[in-house]
């Protein structure tokens, strides 16, 4: 009640809130299943109806929420599992096409891995993170 009636005047902030909480656990827990991400929004969704008054709690409005934060939690998920399958698909593509073009030439073969190899040497050299690797 202190967060809603001093810090969010205006529950449409509250709401917001709770919303990019939810598309963020979704991104965060796109490897996650249905069910973990579907608990975890009924926790949300309970954690956030004990800074609501009382008199505004109903049941319609707490099986909407459920859903709505479900929902966009499943839509985040997903979107974050398609763009790791659209990643992976492009490092795939790199390697088969540094493969076709080592199996060109015999005389350049393992040309593509040596520059990987010196690429990655540069970076450790220069205490790059793995990720940016």
């Amino acid at each position: 009640m202190l967060l809603n009636g001093v810090i969010f005047r205006n529950n449409e902030y509250f709401n917001i809130l709770f919303i990019l909480l939810a598309t963020n656990f979704g991104l965060a827990y796109s490897h996650k299943s249905p069910v973990y991400l579907f608990l975890m929004n009924l926790i949300f969704v309970i954690i956030r109806f004990l800074f609501i008054p009382i008199e505004s709690l109903s049941l319609g409005v707490f099986i909407t929420r459920v859903l709505t934060y479900y929902v966009t939690t499943v839509i985040s998920a997903t979107l974050m599992q398609h763009a790791l399958k659209i990643k992976n698909n492009q490092l795939e593509l790199i390697k088969a096409l540094s493969t076709a073009l080592d199996y060109r030439d015999t005389y350049t073969m393992n040309h593509s891995l040596n520059v990987a190899r010196y690429a990655v040497s540069i970076a450790e050299e220069m205490n790059l993170s793995r990720g940016s690797i």
